[in-house]
């Protein structure tokens, strides 16, 4: 923005990963961005959060920043109740219905008799990379077997199966397909707040910054899901999710309950989480993160290359590995396929950089990644390749 004069930046759950900048380009972390911006005006900035990101604990620890703790929740209301419930238990037990264990349910039903809240509109198949949608099928597109069934875990599903159990209570959900207005979120949040929904379904949108004051129970429904995604930073995200969430419960007077349910409850960043033991997550995550070699110890880069042809793109992306290999070794990780390996038609592949942290070599590094890219493209049959280059992803 065109700011001038600038006394304080505020960023406020700096933590959150919305701040980083994916797609399109330019892809910017607006956190750091906003330390540069400081810079230029010899700024203050404060950073907030209950979660801080490893990124930032690790600077307060090093001395680049300076920390401030906040020991005590406002007005005094105490920390929730959390336990965890083993959903592998409840299975072999016959006590798994659903989504939900039975102690969920009951828990459940003991805050509705309390009159406290706890934390399928179209039969359509819609992708949420690409936007793409069109009726769901009622036979195989391969076979022609009319057995289809539909699976998954998503907050519609969820909030079906609740209809089930309570049929007699208002249920509503907060997610992407909902809200995508913020008139939209804003009612369900208000009716939320007046009471008027008793349950609450949604993704990671009601972990940010909402605060009711009647919210006696929060049910995480397959806390593994998280912990298991394949990406470095899946357990720090875990941690702050969960965190979070539990945060909604009990914000008054009242002490609230937060049950989380999984197969591996005994996981440690679970455990550190129920006993709100921030300092141990922080320790044991920066003590993997700096023997595997990965931020805030070293610097990464990510190289994604699209192409509608996958033996063209894997052409492609091999000869740019080894070319970066060639000068900088070990240091290149890849190629890989991604999660998600199919975008809009197009095949994706990616390297991985990892970078000491010495300014100077970063410059060189990004350097020979522009060349190489230019050179790559203007190879006969690569000049269609979609090269994307990500710094901290």
């Amino acid at each position: 923005m065109p700011f001038c004069n600038i006394g304080l930046i505020i960023i406020d759950e700096e933590h959150d990963v919305s701040y980083k900048q994916t797609d399109p380009a330019p892809r910017y972390q607006a956190r750091d961005a906003s330390m540069v911006l400081s810079k230029l005006f010899k700024a203050n900035v404060l950073l907030g959060s209950a979660t801080p990101s490893l990124e930032s604990y690790y600077n307060a620890q090093q001395g680049k920043y300076e920390i401030c703790k906040l020991e005590s929740r406002f007005g005094d209301s105490v920390l929730p109740e959390m336990i965890p419930v083993s959903m592998k238990e409840a299975s072999q037990f016959g006590k798994l219905k659903g989504f939900f264990t039975q102690q969920l349910l009951d828990a459940i039903k003991v805050q509705l008799e309390l009159k406290k809240a706890l934390h399928k509109l179209q039969d359509k198949i819609k992708c949420h990379i690409c936007g793409s949608q069109k009726p769901s099928p009622t036979r195989c597109p391969e076979y022609g077997q009319s057995t289809l069934r539909i699976l998954g875990f998503g907050t519609e599903k969820i909030e079906e199966e609740l209809h089930i159990f309570f049929p007699e209570i208002v249920i509503k959900r907060l997610d992407l397909d909902i809200a995508r207005s913020r008139k939209i979120q804003q009612n369900i949040i208000e009716s939320f707040q007046e009471k008027e929904i008793d349950i609450l379904v949604g993704t990671q949108m009601i972990t940010k910054g909402l605060d009711f004051d009647h919210v006696g129970l929060v049910g995480i429904l397959q806390a593994d899901q998280i912990l298991m995604y394949p990406d470095f930073r899946a357990q720090e995200r875990a941690f702050q999710l969960f965190t979070q969430v539990s945060g909604r419960a009990g914000r008054r007077k009242d002490r609230g309950l937060v049950l989380i349910q999984g197969y591996n409850i005994y996981h440690p960043v679970i455990q550190q989480v129920i006993q709100h033991d921030h300092q141990s997550f922080y320790q044991s995550e920066l003590f993997e993160r700096k023997k595997f070699k990965y931020p805030p110890y070293v610097r990464l880069i990510k190289i994604q290359i699209l192409h509608l042809k996958i033996q063209v793109l894997e052409d492609g992306i091999e000869w740019m590995a080894k070319e970066l290999r060639n000068t900088y070794g070990k240091r290149i990780i890849g190629p890989a396929e991604p999660h998600l390996s199919r975008i809009k038609g197009s095949y994706v592949r990616e390297l991985l950089i990892k970078i000491e942290k010495d300014s100077g070599f970063i410059h060189q590094v990004k350097s020979d990644i522009l060349r190489l890219s230019q050179e790559l493209k203007s190879k006969q049959g690569f000049g269609s390749l979609r090269i994307q280059i990500d710094v901290d992803p």
